[in-house]
């Protein structure tokens, strides 16, 4: 099973979240406000940054 660390950052670079994700698993992010934030995914030997939107 593949096994991915996902950690949020706001727009000033505070890290937000942390969360341990598991590839059978959905992510809620409900309780997080309005924004952007920068999501790094880092998993065996690589990491990616990806910049979200949230409504």
């Amino acid at each position: 099973m593949l096994q991915l660390q996902l950690s949020f950052y706001d727009v000033s670079g505070r890290l937000v979240e942390t969360i341990n994700f598991q590839s059978n698993r959905q992510i809620d992010l409900s309780h997080l406000m309005s924004g952007v934030y920068f999501v790094k995914v880092q998993g065996n030997d690589a990491s990616k940054t990806f910049k979200i939107i949230k409504y």
